[in-house]
C-alpha cells in the first residue's frame, strides 16, 4: 500500500488498518512504521481511541482523508445468559476463600506482562493463577515458574466458557490497541484488574474494572497489580456486581453488534468525513 496506493487512490477510497505503536516503537510494528507513508492519501482506520490520538498527534499535520475509529464487535451474551453468570457471581462472592483463583486469557509471552505475572505469584502464595493460552517458549523461560501458577491449555472458546469459579480475570499486557478478550470478559460478569493500555479507556473505566497503570520497574508494575487483586477481594457482594454490570453496559454501549454495524455502514458507506 505504501508503495503503489496512492495510484489505487484515484480510483478507490482506501484504508490502513493500525491499532498500536507497540513498546516505545520496540519491534517496528507497522502502527510506527507506515501512518507517515500512508496518510497523505489512505483513510488511516483503527479500532480504539487512544490509536487515533497517537496518530493525529504524530501525523496530523500531514495532509489526507484522515483518521477514524471503528470499535471491535464483541459477541454479547444474551440477557438470559448474563443474569444467571450475574447470579453465579453472587453466590461466588459470598463464598469468600483464603485462597483466590485468578483467570488469565492471553498468548503467554513477555509482550503479554508474563515478567510482571512472575513477580505477582510469589507475592500470593496462597492464590491460584491459571493461564489459557498459546506458549511462546516455555514456562520456565517466561520466569513462570511459581508453584500457584499453572497453564491449562487453550480456550477453544471464550463466550461459552464458564469463568464462574474465578475470583476474577487478571490483564497485565505492556501493549494493546483494544484487547478482543476484554470485551469478551465483559460478557462474564467476572471482575476485572486490566493494564491501563490502548484503547481500554475509550471503553471501560474506574467504575467498571480495576485499571491498573505499569511502573517504571516489574517489581514496581507488580505491586500496582497486588493492590488492584486486594481491591477486588475487599469490594462488597454489591460493588463486585455493580462492577461487573457497569463493565458490560459500557461495552455493548460502543461494541454491541448493532453498535458494530451501524458504524460500518457510516464509514464505509457514506465515507469517513461524515463519521
Amino acid at each position: 500500500m505504501s508503495k503503489f496506493g496512492r495510484a489505487l487512490s484515484y480510483k478507490a477510497r482506501l484504508y490502513c488498518a493500525y491499532f498500536s505503536l507497540g513498546v516505545q516503537g520496540l519491534g517496528a510494528p507497522y502502527g510506527t512504521r507506515y501512518p507517515h507513508r500512508t496518510l497523505p492519501f489512505a483513510y488511516a482506520l483503527t479500532d480504539n481511541v487512544q490509536m487515533v490520538n497517537d496518530l493525529r498527534r504524530l501525523w496530523g499535520a500531514l495532509p489526507g482523508p484522515g483518521v477514524v475509529e471503528l470499535p471491535a464487535r464483541v459477541e454479547a451474551a444474551d440477557e438470559g445468559t448474563f443474569l444467571a453468570r450475574l447470579e453465579a457471581r453472587r453466590l461466588k462472592a459470598g463464598q469468600r476463600s483464603p485462597q483466590r483463583r485468578w483467570l488469565w486469557v492471553s498468548r503467554v509471552e513477555s509482550f503479554k506482562g508474563t515478567s510482571i505475572l512472575a513477580k505477582i505469584a510469589p507475592t500470593l502464595p496462597n492464590d491460584q493463577f491459571e493461564l489459557f493460552g498459546p506458549i511462546s517458549g516455555s514456562l520456565p523461560d517466561l520466569g513462570l515458574t511459581a508453584p500457584n501458577i499453572r497453564h491449562c491449555g487453550i480456550l477453544s472458546d471464550i463466550a461459552s466458557s464458564d469463568f464462574s469459579t474465578y475470583d476474577g480475570f487478571l490483564f497485565t499486557s505492556l501493549f494493546e490497541g483494544m484487547p478482543n478478550v476484554v470485551l469478551e470478559m465483559s460478557q462474564h460478569a467476572i471482575p476485572m484488574a486490566l493494564a491501563d493500555v490502548g484503547g481500554l479507556r475509550g471503553t471501560l473505566s474506574d467504575a467498571s474494572v480495576m485499571f491498573v497503570r505499569h511502573g517504571q520497574t516489574v517489581e514496581e508494575s507488580a505491586a500496582n497489580y497486588v493492590s488492584a487483586l486486594e481491591g477486588i477481594g475487599n469490594l462488597t457482594t454489591l460493588e463486585l456486581l455493580v462492577m461487573v454490570e457497569t463493565a458490560r453496559a459500557q461495552v455493548l454501549r460502543r461494541h454491541s453488534p448493532t453498535a458494530y454495524h451501524d458504524n460500518v455502514a457510516r464509514i464505509f458507506s457514506y465515507g469517513a468525513s461524515d463519521v
